[in-house]
């Protein structure tokens, strides 16, 4: 079926991915240097150079790329850091939906990936809730018919996840 052709869904996802990039790297405030565009083709070099995927629509290709598109960005820093000390990468908000907020106080990335990991260990479902919606863009509505449960659910965890990763933050 041509819907699920990664070409075809990577055509659909690659825009929304690269905005979410984009927002990412924009409300860091950081020096990073790497493209958004850079990152998401990364991301698609990674999807479609591993062994072939039963891909089950837009969402399942989406919440793949989210994930790639986390671990390739969070590569990028570790790595430059690694090679400058010190790197200077934050991420200003928990919501995916919102502009860069100047009156919040910027999040370490690499910190926040740590409270992510923490937060997949404790509550894998929680984790990849927040990957979706920050790294993938997907909404409460499309996360809940991923999971097959109500939308309700999904909010609630997404909350929780928040709250908790904002205590993990300080």
């Amino acid at each position: 079926m041509a819907d699920h052709d990664p070409r075809s869904l990577g055509t659909l996802v690659y825009d929304e991915l690269r905005r979410r990039a984009h927002r990412i790297m924009a409300s860091s405030g950081s020096t990073v240097r790497i493209e958004p565009t850079e990152l998401v083709h990364d991301v698609f070099v990674k999807l479609m150079g591993g062994k072939p995927v039963d891909w089950q629509g837009r969402t399942h290709f989406t919440a793949v790329a989210s994930r790639q598109l986390r671990h390739v960005l969070v590569d990028h820093i570790r790595a430059e850091r690694a090679a400058k000390r010190g790197g200077d990468v934050h991420l200003t908000t928990l919501d995916p939906q919102s502009a860069v907020a100047p009156q919040a106080e910027p999040v370490d990335l690499l910190a926040f990936e740590e409270a992510l990991s923490g937060l997949e260990h404790k509550n894998p479902r929680r984790a990849e809730i927040v990957v979706l919606r920050l790294f993938g863009g997907l909404t409460v509505e499309e996360i809940a018919r991923y999971y097959e449960v109500s939308e309700t659910t999904i909010k609630k965890q997404w909350r929780v996840a928040k709250a908790w990763l904002a205590a993990k933050l300080g």
